[in-house]
């Protein structure tokens, strides 16, 4: 008797499986090295990562945006970063400029709002993962509770 025909299957055109999504480890207190390529790490995009709205007709409102927000306090950027993080919910840097103002995290580059976020990280109100995307948020815990999640040595 003659074997069953069979469909022969590319892997290459096959869609894989989704992997489980490992959980996050979140840290404070830990140096960030911000020197030279490492400085754009934090804009790399996520995959769940909002979408900016639609352009309207004839161009956006404000064309040279970065100008206008060079105008805000640092600390109002810091309000506004952690009024969006209450929630509770993680973030890229790249997510929360989507979701405060409607721009990227590339237009954010050097503004009041990327200087929020390292001074939010610095003082520990803010906890963020080590690999990429890196995600922000508010601490679980007060600073100091969830000492296994800082490295040691690495205290600023």
């Amino acid at each position: 008797m003659a074997a069953k025909a069979r469909q022969l299957v590319f892997a290459a055109l096959a869609e894989p499986s989704p992997a489980p999504l490992a959980p996050r480890e979140f840290v404070r207190g830990v140096r960030v090295d911000r020197s030279g390529i490492a400085q754009y790490v934090h804009l790399v995009r996520g995959p769940d990562d909002p979408e900016r709205s639609p352009r309207p007709v004839g161009g956006q409102a404000d064309r040279a945006p970065h100008r206008t927000i060079s105008a805000r306090p640092v600390a109002a950027c810091c309000e506004d970063i952690l009024r969006l993080l209450s929630d509770g919910r993680a973030r890229t840097f790249n997510a929360i400029g989507v979701e405060l103002l409607d721009l990227t995290s590339v237009i954010l580059f050097e503004s009041p709002y990327e200087e929020a976020l390292w001074e939010l990280v610095g003082r520990q109100e803010l906890e963020h993962t080590l690999d990429v995307p890196i995600l922000f948020r508010v601490p679980l815990a007060a600073p100091g509770a969830d000492e296994p999640n800082i490295l040691p040595g690495d205290r600023p």
